[in-house]
């Protein structure tokens, strides 16, 4: 979990000992909530000096809840991650279009996408999994060529081919060339 990363501060006055808070989220949609006090938050809501237990949540995105300490102005920056399983019940609603399922599953390729080129491979393989359980060719490429090269995961050459031929079958050109190279390597 990433932590509460504290951007910007600067006292209003120690007699006093009351400061604001501002909280930034992405998605910005997101609501936030003081847990132990009455008042609703709003930014730059004045708060006393103490620990305040904040949660941040929003439709399809995993609740964070933590404790800050506030001792002078604060603005925090908050990236709530997106909830898997959410995303996946959703898409195997029988009353859900196939078109939102489209769009979740390439809502899947890009954040593994995203991941992958900041090499956190064990997260992205999340990603592309999901993506590839809906049928995103893409998805179903990109983890089978982490599977073949071992990044973020052991090396499985028999499920990289079936996730070539998966992806292959959905379309996906790049995949059927690796499908060729594996019987051109002998690596049927």
């Amino acid at each position: 979990m990433i932590p509460l990363m504290l951007m910007y501060s600067s006292g209003i006055s120690k007699k006093n000992s009351k400061y604001e808070l501002y909280i930034e989220t992405k998605p910005k949609n997101a609501t936030i909530r003081i847990m132990n006090i009455k008042p609703k938050f709003k930014q730059g809501i004045i708060l006393k000096r103490g620990k305040y237990e904040i949660e941040i949540s929003a439709k399809g995105y995993k609740t964070r809840k933590e404790w800050i300490t506030l001792k002078r102005n604060a603005k925090y920056e908050v990236k709530l991650d997106l909830d898997i399983e959410y995303y996946m019940k959703l898409c195997t609603d029988k009353q859900k279009t196939i078109k939102k399922c489209s769009d979740i599953a390439v809502n899947f390729f890009d954040n593994g996408l995203k991941l992958f080129n900041k090499n956190k491979y064990q997260d992205a393989l999340k990603y592309y999994d999901n993506g590839c359980k809906l049928y995103n060719h893409q998805s179903c490429l990109n983890l089978g060529v982490m599977k073949f090269y071992a990044e973020g995961t052991d090396e499985d050459i028999e499920d990289a081919k079936k996730l070539f031929n998966k992806a292959c079958n959905l379309g996906n050109k790049k995949a059927c060339e690796n499908i060729l190279r594996l019987k051109k390597l002998d690596l049927k």
